[in-house]
């Protein structure tokens, strides 16, 4: 065992006098003693290794050469060669680094084997010899070549990969919604309703895809009720480098910070006719067009999250009716009805952003209509700042002449509401709608001594 420091050169300078001055485990004497000392250097190699073999202690001309040649195949064409040789167990080894290897010429397709197109040679020469003839008749002499090539490591790749991902297509059922939101004229306008997707990764290659959303009502496409979206996913020049980018999917960027990448899309446009489902597929793959890099040495981390935004706000365009029906046939209404007209009176206090509109049907007990005076009464969004409004309320139910009124069991209520003059203002969790209601008979009654 022979422990010394780490440069190789005193190394090989200590072990060469040693053996000049003891020689070695396998010699009968000092090699000062021998009459021709010849080394075996593999060429190219350094020159103060060199120097050390060729020292005037072993004679002139005492390196025996060998040149090794290793040729590769034309579709590798190495931008940089690096040597490297050491002294290991008695031996000499010589490493290549092959750097920025270009693989343009390779179709991976087909399969390649390289290790079968390496083609390594090599020599063996002595420049002025002097040989011994005595030596030469007692034993013979071996020179082996040998020669190797460890497994090529793969550290990075550069080109152009050209790839289609698997397409992903899903339908999403919206079987909640109430009953009211899937009448045929309900619009259903929300304001700017967006997607936000942040994405965090350290991946060299470019990916591209399309994002595709449909509207399907009654199992047929909605027209107009479709977008399709263009994706740019955001990728580095180096595992090193760990990127995150929001892309801002939205009809517009009211509202988006400035660090984002905004991509149109009116989201609205796909729920304003209230559809069954929609169907979501995406598709895509590589950007052939972009050089990407791969390190397989590299963890390389892809982190996708995404946020659908609905504000309750709601668009010019929102429209959806709703109705109820009261029973009266136990409050007597009929009768005070045949006695003379009824007025509800008060006051809507609001701060929705909604129109509301008011009106009433009178119906027998099988829901046929009585013939009265038509009753409706609008009632006010609130204003531009969210503040209420307040609406004075006045609702008259007059019977027309002839009608029986005694005949009356139900009121029909139905309420119309749209968004028109206060699209974009929100809904906040105080917003709320107050009446104050009070019953008025503005011709009074007049009752007989029978009633």
């Amino acid at each position: 065992i022979f422990v010394a420091g780490n440069s190789s050169l005193n190394l090989m300078y200590d072990s060469v006098a040693r053996a000049l001055l003891y020689g070695v485990c396998s010699s009968t004497r000092p090699w000062i003693k021998e009459k021709n000392i010849k080394f075996i250097c593999p060429a190219p190699g350094y020159d103060r290794h060199f120097a050390i073999c060729e020292s005037p202690d072993f004679g002139e001309e005492s390196s025996i050469n060998v040149d090794v040649l290793v040729t590769l195949p034309d579709i590798i064409v190495p931008n940089e060669i690096a040597l490297k040789g050491e002294f290991k167990n008695g031996k000499f080894s010589q490493e290549i680094e092959i750097e920025d290897l270009d693989l343009s010429g390779i179709d991976f397709s087909e399969g390649k084997d390289l290790e079968a197109e390496v083609v390594i040679s090599g020599g063996v020469y002595v420049t002025n010899p002097t040989i011994d003839m005595e030596e030469l008749s007692s034993e013979d002499i071996k020179l082996d070549l040998s020669a190797s090539i460890s497994d090529i490591k793969v550290l990075k790749l550069e080109g152009k990969v050209d790839y289609k991902i698997d397409d992903i297509t899903e339908s999403v059922t919206l079987s909640d919604l109430p009953d009211f939101l899937r009448s045929d004229d309900v619009c259903l306008d929300i304001d700017n309703p967006r997607i936000v997707l942040d994405v965090t990764t350290n991946v060299g290659i470019p990916i591209v895809g399309t994002l595709n959303l449909v509207s399907y009502k009654g199992g047929v496409v909605i027209p107009g009720a479709d977008i399709v979206v263009d994706l740019d996913l955001p990728f580095t020049e180096s595992a090193d480098k760990v990127t995150t980018t929001t892309l801002w999917i939205a009809g517009d960027n009211s509202g988006a910070p400035a660090d984002v990448q905004f991509i149109e899309a009116n989201l609205a446009n796909i729920i304003k006719a209230v559809p069954d489902s929609i169907v979501i597929s995406v598709t895509g793959g590589t950007d052939p067009a972009t050089t990407s890099v791969v390190e397989t040495t590299a963890d390389y981390i892809l982190d996708l999250k995404y946020e659908l935004v609905v504000p309750l706000a709601f668009g010019e365009d929102m429209k959806f009716a709703l109705s109820d029906t009261i029973d009266v046939s136990e409050a007597g209404l009929g009768n005070i009805l045949k006695m003379g007209d009824i007025q509800l009176i008060g006051e809507i206090t609001n701060t929705f952003p909604l129109n509301f509109e008011i009106s009433a049907l009178l119906l027998d007990s099988d829901d046929r209509i009585l013939d009265t005076e038509p009753v409706s009464q609008k009632i006010l969004p609130c204003k531009s700042d969210g503040s209420a409004s307040h609406t004075p309320l006045k609702l008259e139910l007059i019977a027309k002449e002839g009608t029986d009124m005694t005949k009356l069991a139900k009121i029909k209520v139905s309420f119309e509401i749209t968004s028109r003059n206060v699209a974009g203002i929100p809904i906040t969790e105080e917003s709320y709608i107050q009446a104050k209601l009070g019953v008025n008979l503005p011709k009074g009654i007049t009752l007989s001594n029978q009633e």
